[in-house]
């Protein structure tokens, strides 16, 4: 048995147990969440990294291609997903962000979801005060910012409440956090009423006259 056939046996076997794991998360070992979403990411990447091998041996062993194997897009979402999902992600996603370098960020397309991605993209900046671009590709930082500042909603931002700290300091990685979120301002002279961290004005100033 291949270790790709081995692979997607385990995350057919994981997704199945998703359901009932975020459903009744006190029926499990306080760790299980964890534990589960650790090897389903362990899974996916050797997945990823072993594509080559489905390209030329058509083994049609490719992760979301039946709903059976596909834990990414069965996770809820929003106001439905669990607060410590969240948190498991987004622990996992600094995890990831400890190898240097951008190679996961830049890999093609990726169905991991946004706490991740934000926990990766928070840690990067923590260590190498560069995001990997991820606020800008994994996730669309500037309109959940825009759509804070256009509907006078600050608590939108409470995802990406990790950043503020980066505008606050004005170190090396002020600028990559401002010209990021700074994309989905207005780009007349007029001032954004609900400015809730001053990017609008900040970005401004970043743009070539």
């Amino acid at each position: 048995m291949t270790l790709r056939r081995i692979g997607v046996r385990k995350v057919i076997f994981l997704t199945a147990k998703l359901p009932a794991l975020l459903q009744n998360p006190s029926g499990w070992p306080g760790n299980e969440l964890e534990t589960t979403m650790r090897s389903l990411f362990k899974l996916t990447v050797l997945m990823q990294q072993t594509e080559a091998i489905q390209a030329v041996l058509g083994d049609g062993l490719a992760l979301e291609r039946w709903p059976f194997s596909s834990p990414w897009s069965q996770l809820p979402t929003g106001d439905a997903a669990p607060p410590e999902l969240a948190r498991v992600l987004e622990k996992l996603g600094r995890e990831y962000a400890g190898t240097s370098g951008c190679a996961l960020a830049e890999s093609g397309d990726q169905i991991f979801p946004p706490p991740f991605w934000i926990g990766f993209g928070l840690e990067k900046l923590d260590k190498e005060q560069a995001s990997c671009r991820v606020f800008a590709y994994r996730i669309d930082a500037a309109k959940l910012y825009a759509d804070a500042v256009k509907l006078n909603k600050r608590q939108l931002l409470e995802p990406l409440a990790g950043l503020k700290k980066f505008i606050d300091d004005k170190g090396p990685a002020h600028d990559d956090v401002v010209s990021t979120l700074g994309r989905g301002c207005p780009k007349t002279g007029a001032k954004s009423r609900h400015d809730f961290w001053k990017v609008c004005a900040s970005s401004k100033k970043l743009r070539p006259r």
